[in-house]
């Protein structure tokens, strides 16, 4: 069993009052299908001492499990929960349950009228701070940290559900500085990382092997982004076209290396590697690399483009198969991810004159080479070759996955419309290219090597209209100009369809 069942007849908050049998439903539907994504509470779990000393953790276990099952009773409880995190921190009660309780609604957020208010970095940015302030992250040396002091031992408090709550923090601050597009607050984990490589296993608990896999590939990650699109000596922090297309090569390879050495990955991990392998891919759609003239680099970025498409295809594979009620954001985001870089290299395609004689971006791979001796050697023997129909249905299955867990005012709803606005300007016929080219809208920023912006007569011909022309929030860059730019002219309180025409008539 993975929870002390709840045995007092019922439980009263504010207006709402829930019998056991209801919330024992719950807590069971959440440890079944939902916490198993991402298992960082200790069990089996004790529902009554949790609630007599965090209500909050209580709480919103019962709501993010009512999601799906009562989504009524879900929508009652929202703001209930906003309360007593609100009451949690002034005055300031800090606790491990805080802490767990934030990284909970980062992994399954709550609903938000408006994305611009979104609080979920946020929340990712204090679960650490008190993690730290507690002395999570120094496992060893907790008694050092005067607050753990002051608080005395908590019953409900191992070093395993300690050090676990602390990798949670990190988890969730990782995700939600990519996906906003700024570097991870959190640097100092050399303790982490080197529990996670089992360099010295006395020193830290173990993890379930999912956390394990999946803080691994985020360090992975986080070190090239920070390299790519964060610590460059440039104003913006993107690293120049040439170096960084030298480094998405090496992060792509290693990326292969380290699958190879982590066999039999979870599910949701799986995602995880192909969401960045989408992520590499969608880097290469960075206007400014597009005039790299280098027939090497060509071939580099037609490679990682062509693995960007099959990973987003392995995204997708791998999810449809899922309770996708059940499922944690960042994998409903990969899931979004995957559909935007189909719709963007589909929209590159479709910008193009109808009269260019070089050939489209993806040609090479409609139209394999009649000997392998022409082929690049960089290219993978095993890749299928891919066309307009293979990226429509990859967008299609992505709108599909989205459409059957929206519900109105969340983060599926508001990607699902984006989605059908960017196929809808994708498929559009008569596509026709608009706008100055790809070297004046670039004019003079820093990301742009001048040097390498002449000659190219493969890539140089594409439409600046399909390519990502922005430098400061890199690691966010493939649904930038998609999800970001403009964000804030849109009422998010409008009907779908009138959300869906604002969007496109942003777009178009």
């Amino acid at each position: 069993m993975n929870f002390q069942p709840i045995s007092k007849p019922s439980i009263t908050i504010e207006d709402i009052t829930l019998t056991a049998g209801e919330l024992n439903s719950y807590l069971s539907y959440f440890f079944e299908n939902m916490h198993c994504h991402f298992p960082f509470l200790e069990r089996p779990f004790l529902p009554p001492k949790t609630l007599s000393s965090s209500p909050l953790l209580f709480w919103t276990i019962i709501t993010v499990s009512s999601s799906f099952p009562n989504r009524s009773l879900y929508e009652r409880l929202q703001p209930i929960v906003r309360r007593l995190l609100a009451s949690g921190l002034c005055p300031f009660a800090m606790s491990q349950e805080l802490c767990q309780a934030l990284c909970l609604l980062c992994l399954w957020p709550l609903e938000a009228s408006d994305p611009n208010d979104d609080p979920h970095f946020m929340y990712a940015g204090m679960a650490t701070h008190i993690a730290m302030q507690m002395g999570l992250h120094r496992p060893q040396f907790t008694h050092e940290f005067k607050q753990i002091k002051e608080l005395g031992v908590n019953p409900h408090e191992t070093p395993t559900s300690r050090w676990m709550t602390w990798c949670a923090c990190i988890f969730v601050e990782h995700q939600l500085a990519s996906k906003v597009g700024v570097p991870c607050g959190v640097r100092d984990l050399w303790a982490l990382q080197k529990s996670l490589n089992h360099a010295h296993p006395e020193e830290s608990p173990p993890l379930p092997s999912l956390i394990r896999h999946q803080l691994l590939l985020i360090f992975l990650r986080d070190r090239y982004l920070n390299t790519v699109s964060w610590d460059a000596p440039t104003t913006s922090g993107l690293c120049e076209p040439p170096m960084r297309l030298n480094i998405l090569k090496l992060f792509s390879t290693e990326l292969d290396q380290w699958e190879s050495r982590h066999d039999m990955l979870e599910e949701t991990t799986s995602v995880l590697l192909h969401a960045t392998r989408v992520l590499i891919a969608g880097f290469c759609l960075a206007a400014d690399l597009a005039l790299v003239e280098h027939q090497t680099a060509q071939a580099t970025i037609l490679l990682l483009l062509h693995r960007g498409v099959d990973s987003a295809t392995a995204v997708l594979n791998i999810v449809a198969p899922l309770a996708w009620e059940t499922l944690p954001v960042h994998i409903i985001r990969a899931v979004r991810d995957a559909g935007v870089f189909s719709a963007q290299l589909l929209r590159i395609e479709r910008s193009q004159p109808s009269s260019t004689a070089s050939g489209t971006l993806l040609s090479p791979f409609r139209d394999p080479p009649s000997s392998s001796s022409s082929r690049p050697s960089t290219w993978s023997e095993r890749s299928s070759f891919t066309d307009d129909s293979t990226l429509i249905c990859l967008l299609d299955r992505a709108i599909d996955i989205l459409r059957s867990v929206s519900y109105g005012r969340d983060f599926s709803t508001r990607n699902k419309i984006l989605l059908e606005v960017l196929r809808q300007e994708a498929t559009a016929k008569d596509a026709q290219t608009s706008g100055p080219d790809v070297e004046s809208q670039l004019g003079h920023g820093e990301g742009v090597a001048k040097s390498n912006v002449h000659g190219n007569d493969d890539l140089r011909h594409l439409s600046a209209h399909g390519f990502i022309r922005f430098q400061a929030r890199m690691g966010a860059n493939i649904f930038w100009d998609a999800v970001e730019y403009g964000k804030g002219a849109h009422d998010w309180t409008q009907n779908e369809k009138d959300i869906f025409l604002e969007m496109q008539s942003e777009l178009g």
